[in-house]
């Protein structure tokens, strides 16, 4: 029953998501319908529809399989609303067009917030090739009796992302243990989405927090302090005299 209710939470979260990104897609099409009713000019909007179904198509295709490709494309998103507004306010100023696209660009301000999560989208620190300035945190991973060794490569809003070559699934759950300099931190994590763009890298993998709310805060305060002060520590060994020269 347990594993049945962790699974019906996690699509849930995963639902409202597809229904923000949705939601925008079906705004944007009634905006170039309100446009068209606006100046009787019916081929350009049409045209601009098919082109938006082009497009989202590849833009679910990102978001599904969690490519980072969706942020550059959510850019064009948001620059084409933008672009819709001005238009409404200062060309056509008309409600209906103005409001719509508000609208869009309200759901589509959420749902990159939604996403910007290291539940979904980890922040890998990909350009640092040196391994003396990466911050990342040496951890093990238990689940089933089983552990092997991990690197917590993003702390925020209360979740984390990880680097393993263990195969876990989504919906799994997975016990992570830090320790190190004399402190001590176990967090009971849920698996929320994962990744693998190459053969002989690691799997990135964002995690929920999934414990009892005192253990979390004092768990989850304690990693995120050693996280900041790692981040600020390697921060200023990469840019002092000494490795700039």
């Amino acid at each position: 029953m347990i594993e049945i209710l962790e699974k019906l939470n996690l699509s849930q979260d995963h639902n409202k998501i597809q229904i923000l990104f949705w939601g925008v897609f079906f705004l944007l099409v009634l905006g170039e319908v309100s446009v068209a009713v606006y100046t009787g000019d019916i081929l350009y909007p049409l045209a601009k529809v098919i082109g938006l179904t082009i497009f989202y198509s590849f833009y679910y295709r990102s978001l599904k399989r969690f490519y980072y490709t969706y942020w550059t494309l959510s850019l064009f998103i948001m620059l084409d609303i933008l672009f819709h507004l001005y238009d409404g306010i200062f060309v056509y100023g008309h409600f209906n067009i103005i409001y719509v696209f508000v609208l869009a660009l309200i759901f589509q301000s959420i749902q990159m917030y939604a996403l910007s999560s290291p539940l979904y989208y980890p922040v890998v620190s990909w350009w640092e090739y040196d391994f003396r300035f990466r911050t990342d945190l040496k951890i093990d991973i238990e689940s089933d009796g089983k552990k092997v060794e991990g690197r917590i490569v993003d702390v925020r809003r209360m979740a984390l992302g990880l680097q393993s070559f263990e195969n876990y699934k989504p919906g799994e759950i997975v016990k992570v243990f830090f320790h190190e300099g004399g402190t001590e931190v176990s967090l009971k994590c849920e698996i929320v989405s994962k990744r693998n763009y190459s053969i002989g890298r690691p799997n990135i993998y964002g995690l929920r927090l999934f414990d009892s709310l005192e253990r979390i805060e004092e768990d989850y305060k304690k990693l995120n302090t050693l996280w900041r002060s790692k981040k600020r520590l390697v921060r200023e060994q990469k840019f002092s005299k000494d490795n700039l020269v």
